[in-house]
């Protein structure tokens, strides 16, 4: 919504929302049934094309890259993809695995952080840092005192701190660049009504 102004995106074929990215003339929605991205153009709300058909699986996040791409976090491959916005794959980069310091156990979420990729690796508790153009850079291990966590989203705060999200404590964790928690916040709720 815009204003008073108020737009609607609809497809037929879009059946279950995962992720979304509004760019500078475009909405880009993945669809997890159909395994692909639907842009549609922001100036009218059309649908304008598809794309991802046959290269995409469990997409969590999609990110504005550099030079007009568009970096698509795809969990079920542990890749990021990098598109053009016209939906050109161009590059692909990340391995699952388990061997440090370059393996990603598994792709969780990711986002930006001063300038670089942080990964969000929910099986070795772990973030990745990579580069724009997805070398690595260093690991940072989140030091937390739970016994079983549930790592599930990644943010950057404007403070230079990562946030993470426990889905399985209930709680938000202020992360440092060393992997410190400084703060967490949040707790379990109840079902009562």
């Amino acid at each position: 919504k815009q204003g008073d102004r108020k737009q609607e995106f609809r497809h037929p074929d879009i059946k279950n929302i995962l992720a979304a990215h509004l760019g500078a003339t475009r909405l880009y929605v993945f669809d997890y049934s159909r395994s692909k991205i639907f842009a549609f153009r922001l100036s009218d709300g059309t649908f304008d094309f598809v794309f991802g058909e046959d290269r995409l699986n469990n997409v969590t996040r999609i990110l504005p890259g550099p030079a007009d791409t568009l970096l698509l976090a795809d969990s079920g491959d542990t890749e990021i993809k990098v598109f053009s916005e016209d939906g050109i794959m161009s590059t692909k980069f990340g391995h699952k695995g388990m061997d440090l310091p370059h393996e990603i156990g598994y792709l969780r979420d990711m986002t930006w952080h001063k300038n670089q990729l942080a990964i969000l690796d929910s099986k070795r508790s772990m973030i990745h840092i990579l580069s724009p153009n997805g070398s690595f850079v260093r690991n940072i291990e989140i030091k937390t005192s739970a016994r079983r966590v549930d790592f599930a989203k990644i943010q950057s705060d404007p403070n230079g701190f990562l946030m993470v999200l426990d889905g399985r404590n209930a709680k938000v964790l202020v992360v440092d660049d060393e992997g410190k928690v400084t703060f967490q916040f949040g707790s379990q709720g109840s079902r009562d009504e």
